[in-house]
């Protein structure tokens, strides 16, 4: 005889529910020891709640805290070096403190330029601040020298100033146009010292004025006057002659500059 099937165990015929997962699984996980139900090298958390820690490890906390520190004492570097930057100014510079010499600069030499000397007819030096630029020396009555690389002085006399001149070698022909003209001076050099010089490679003349800055035109036109000077030895001299091509509205502030390699440059009056 065939035997009827029977109702499931668990199994709520009239409800039409199935028993929990925790109905069924209840027995076996009450019997299996908590460590062996969790599976080898499973990440999830503990079963008892407990979860790894994830801090930060105590050498890096160390290090963001001197980072912080390291920060905070260079801004209050840079924050003092400014304010006394500040207080090292003079807000209100006194512009007769020290002679002038071209356009406000100071009779002072700059700080890579030796100071030159400016001696009268009679071979005494002058500090009254005659050969800046609003006080130039006087043609044929002053000398204007500085040291050189050689241990040695090198000396710059204006003999003579032609405000007039014609291009040597024109016969006379005016060959600059209306409204400019030439400027011819005369110098001597003189060198004392070791060894020999040559001024070709030592001395650099010019003509300046507040407005405008004039370079020797020799240059092109006519053989290189510096380059006619030979090498000095110690008590040895020589005379060139520098053209200067200007503005006639610009004689009246002319200068006429002289300068070497290492020294600060001085003025000539033209006039």
């Amino acid at each position: 005889m065939e035997q009827q099937r029977g109702t499931p165990s668990g199994y709520d015929w009239e409800r039409g529910s199935l028993p929990s997962e925790t109905e069924i699984f209840a027995p076996a996980l009450s019997s299996t020891p908590a460590a062996e139900r969790r599976s080898p090298g499973a990440a999830g958390p503990d079963p008892q709640g407990e979860r790894p820690s994830r801090g930060f490890p105590p050498w890096a906390i160390v290090a963001i805290v001197a980072l912080q520190v390291v920060a905070l004492v260079g801004s209050v570097g840079l924050i003092v070096g400014g304010a006394l930057r500040l207080l090292d100014q003079d807000p209100d510079p006194d512009p007769a403190a020290a002679p002038a010499t071209r356009s406000g600069q100071t009779q002072e030499a700059a700080p890579d330029k030796t100071p030159g000397v400016v001696t009268d007819d009679q071979g005494e030096e002058l500090s009254d601040g005659t050969g800046g630029f609003d006080d130039p020396a006087v043609v044929g009555e002053h000398t204007l020298s500085w040291t050189t690389w050689t241990g040695g002085t090198i000396s710059v006399s204006a003999l003579a100033v032609d405000l007039d001149a014609s291009l040597p070698g024109a016969r006379g022909t005016t060959v600059v146009e209306d409204g400019y003209r030439l400027v011819e001076v005369a110098y001597q050099v003189v060198y004392d010292g070791p060894g020999q010089l040559a001024p070709v490679e030592e001395l650099w003349i010019s003509g300046e004025s507040h407005r405008a800055y004039y370079q020797d035109i020799a240059q092109g036109l006519l053989p290189d006057p510096m380059q006619e000077v030979r090498p000095l030895g110690s008590g040895q001299s020589a005379e060139f002659h520098s053209l200067l091509l200007l503005p006639d509205d610009e004689l009246d502030g002319l200068r006429l500059g002289v300068e070497t390699y290492s020294g600060e440059i001085l003025y000539f009056d033209p006039r």
